[in-house]
């Protein structure tokens, strides 16, 4: 037997309570934080997060960096072409497969007691896998401080915050750098009063993390694969605590979001009967790579694909779009192209089928161009309307302005 196999056996034996504390703050971006690169301003945040301390993981990431696709992914712990959280607008009550077991129906079934501060309209869109009516405790729209006030935590319990404030901040100041400052003090006062009410050693253990990041109103990445698909929006911030940790430690390993699960149900040894794809945050082992899919619009729209993916391992990260064009930080092998392109059409979503829908699409587009003429020889003439003259050399101007500012 390995050494994590017994650390997993003494973490709890049976008769013992476990109670379990996640933090979701949506939309944090880990690489602006000071505990993740002391070259960043402490903010209000990282005061919080090394007065509890814990092990903050910091090549940690999620395979779909929007909200409903990466709660998929949290609660079930498989990609999204295997949970059916594949578009931006499946959220895991609505469009989760009946045959991935999410951790709240686990939980339920093991008798776990359940606290969950979360908005009603959170509830309403789905971003459980299960009711809010199967819920013990669940807020709806109650002020933070009122619900903790009445919060009892009892044995084998799981409580959950779902802290939305730095979402709302960059969207209401519409990414702007100079108001970032706001969605610190937002959620660091949530922090401090989730420490204030309950006390972060009540818990076992508590897993705080977001599920993805953003990018800033002046930072280009213009449809770009490479620049969408980089740690500003693909990284989480994902840190652990233990009853009575004290210092702020870092663990280096490859994670993603899809790993919350198979740890809390070994730290509670329950035992995991089905098909995941998700590392225990706790062992040694990691992933030699993992991939991330997503859209090419940041907005939520009816009939949106998937159009980008990346894989990312040790030596770096590897971003192709539907021409099958690899871009990568790191010196990529042909036979590693290959290889990816083999995982991503087998469990990826849209993969296989875009990229041959776009190959069929430039084939489309030289039929369309390639006849100069018609059936009896009459060259073929292109007479476009004046307004789609005006059109085409207003967005050839506002492509040139792009591409000049960011050469400078």
């Amino acid at each position: 037997m390995d050494k994590d196999s017994i650390f997993k056996i003494i973490i709890k034996r049976k008769d013992e309570e476990m109670k379990f504390l996640l933090i979701f703050i949506d939309m944090l971006r880990p690489n602006l934080l000071n505990v993740y690169d002391n070259k960043n301003r402490e903010n209000r945040i990282d005061k919080q997060l090394k007065m509890w301390g814990g092990t903050v993981y910091t090549n940690s990431y999620t395979p779909a960096p929007d909200t409903p696709r990466s709660n998929g992914c949290l609660w079930t712990s498989r990609y999204p072409k295997d949970n059916g959280c594949d578009n931006r607008l499946k959220y895991p009550y609505f469009f989760k497969k009946e045959d991935c077991v999410d951790l709240l129906t686990l939980l339920k079934k093991e008798g776990y007691q359940f606290n969950i501060y979360a908005h009603e309209a959170t509830g309403k869109i789905g971003e459980f896998p299960i009711s809010v009516s199967e819920i013990d405790n669940y807020s709806g729209d109650v002020k933070l401080e009122e619900y903790l006030k009445t919060l009892t935590i009892e044995k084998d319990s799981f409580t959950y915050f779902c802290l939305e404030d730095f979402h709302k901040v960059v969207t209401n100041c519409y990414a702007q750098k100079k108001y970032i400052d706001l969605g610190y003090e937002k959620i660091g006062g949530a922090l401090e009063l989730i420490q204030r009410y309950l006390d972060i050693d009540t818990f076992d253990l508590t897993i705080l993390f977001s599920d993805h990041g953003f990018k800033f109103r002046d930072e280009p990445y213009w449809n770009d694969y490479n620049y969408q698909l980089n740690n500003d929006r693909i990284q989480i911030f994902m840190m652990t605590h233990r009853k009575n940790e004290r210092e702020i430690k870092y663990n280096y390993k490859l994670s993603t979001i899809m790993d919350i699960y198979p740890t809390i149900c070994n730290y509670a040894q329950i035992d995991i009967r089905h098909e995941i794809e998700g590392i225990d945050l706790f062992e040694r082992k990691e992933y030699s790579s993992f991939f991330i899919e997503d859209h090419k619009t940041f907005n939520a729209e009816l009939g949106q694909t998937i159009e980008f993916w990346a894989v990312v391992n040790k030596k770096g990260r590897a971003c192709v779009n539907c021409d099958k064009s690899w871009v990568a930080d790191y010196e990529m092998t042909e036979e590693e192209k290959k290889e990816y392109e083999d995982i991503l059409t087998n469990k990826a979503s849209c993969f296989a089928e875009n990229t041959k829908m776009r190959t069929i699409q430039r084939y489309y587009d030289e039929c369309l161009n390639s006849y100069a003429q018609y059936y009896d020889g009459e060259l073929r003439t292109i007479k476009k309307p004046l307004n789609e003259r005006f059109r085409g050399c207003i967005l050839q101007g506002i492509k040139k302005l792009k591409r000049l500012k960011h050469k400078r």
